[in-house]
């Protein structure tokens, strides 16, 4: 469901009058920074922006808070590495990431996010996350044990090494998506 009119004026009326614990805008694609700051102060748990596009840096430095459990930023074609490190150094309870559709973010990310959440149960980087090897793949594997779901479609420079890392550290693992990655180079 798409709200392409709804306003940060209505946003900031509910975080300020209810108890948000989870929000979901989906496709909003007037909501600004402000909407989300506001958000912020009821120490939310989910949020769902993705492809909310006046959305900047400083919206979700706001909301990466030790509350926060879910998030889920796809489209987000200006989400940089800075606000991914900020998300993953400041949510340590992390449990799902969803990024997808997002070509600025680099190893280095979510590196960081493999660093830094290991309660990750559910990664999302598929679709337009050109700048992703196999490498952040290896490093969710090795260090989020309790990873049950991975969609890392059309990652480039998928190595089997990395699947073979989220075979042998997560257990847990019940849905793979993996298409449109080229493996190209072996572990040995």
């Amino acid at each position: 469901c798409w709200c392409e009119l709804l306003t940060d004026d209505a946003i900031i009326a509910i975080a300020q009058k209810c108890p948000l614990k989870a929000l979901c805008i989906l496709g909003c694609k007037q909501v600004t920074d402000c909407a989300i700051e506001a958000v912020a102060s009821c120490n939310i748990a989910k949020l769902n922006v993705s492809t909310c596009e006046k959305l900047t840096d400083r919206a979700f430095m706001a909301v990466a808070g030790p509350s926060l459990t879910g998030l889920r930023a796809g489209y987000r074609p200006n989400l940089t590495d800075a606000t991914i490190v900020a998300v993953a150094t400041n949510c340590p309870s992390l449990e799902e990431l969803s990024v997808r559709g997002c070509p600025n973010l680099t190893d280095a990310a979510i590196e960081c996010v493999a660093e830094k959440c290991a309660n990750l149960k559910v990664f999302v980087a598929n679709y337009n996350c050109s700048n992703l090897t196999g490498a952040a793949i290896a490093a969710i594997g090795a260090n989020c044990p309790k990873l049950a779901t991975l969609h890392v479609e059309g990652v480039m420079h998928m190595s089997n090494e990395a699947i073979q890392a989220v075979a042998a550290n997560c257990p847990r693992l019940a849905e793979l998506g993996l298409g449109n990655s080229p493996i190209l180079k072996d572990a040995s």
